[in-house]
């Protein structure tokens, strides 16, 4: 019998006991910086975080875009409950100033992660860990962004008069799926347009 070798793998965690920072509790802390923001003093400016929330106030009184953009920057909460890296990265694709309540929470799972001593994987630290026979955060977000796209098209096929069993076998191959996948699919359907009688 010979021995294994233990080499290159890693030692169960018991140096730095630290919780992994779950995504619900990434959201109380950003609903819960948000509340502290709209209470404090100002300008305060004595921490580097009370700056933050003071420069972030003089950038949104000097650019009125900023604030014409309120129904987009979402104050104190994510788009859909989404990991608030992922609601970060939202926001610099679209070209806006992430909120500071988003950055300081960001901040706190940093340094938890930090805090970890190598006892945490950085994607569960700031995208939550995966989901058994659904994967990481990227590969449900993109199975989502496949099935919106695979609903759409299904509901487009449909509205031609399609059956709902040849539209799936169709666009199986389309979206790298099975047909039975896809007619699980509830189909955008475009509205009804004759006039009510």
């Amino acid at each position: 019998m010979t021995a294994k070798s233990n080499k290159g793998k890693r030692k169960p965690a018991t140096k730095n006991p630290v919780r992994l920072p779950k995504i619900e509790m990434q959201l109380q802390r950003l609903s819960a910086y948000y509340e502290a923001i709209k209470d404090r003093p100002t300008p305060s400016s004595s921490t580097p975080p009370e700056h933050l929330v003071d420069q972030w106030e003089m950038l949104e009184g000097s650019d009125p875009s900023i604030q014409a953009s309120g129904s987009f920057i979402l104050r104190g909460r994510t788009f859909d409950g989404r990991p608030p890296l992922a609601e970060l990265f939202s926001y610099v694709e679209a070209g806006f100033y992430p909120p500071p309540e988003l950055l300081l929470t960001l901040l706190d799972v940093w340094r938890d992660y930090r805090a970890a001593d190598g006892d945490m994987e950085l994607e569960n630290a700031f995208l939550g860990p995966p989901v058994p026979k659904a994967g990481n955060y990227a590969a449900r977000a993109m199975k989502a962004m496949k099935d919106i796209g695979a609903r759409i098209r299904l509901g487009s096929e449909m509205d031609k008069g399609m059956t709902k069993a040849d539209a799936a076998l169709m666009l199986a191959e389309e979206f790298h799926g099975s047909d039975e996948s896809i007619r699980k699919l509830k189909p955008f359907r475009a509205p009804d347009l004759e006039p009510e009688k």
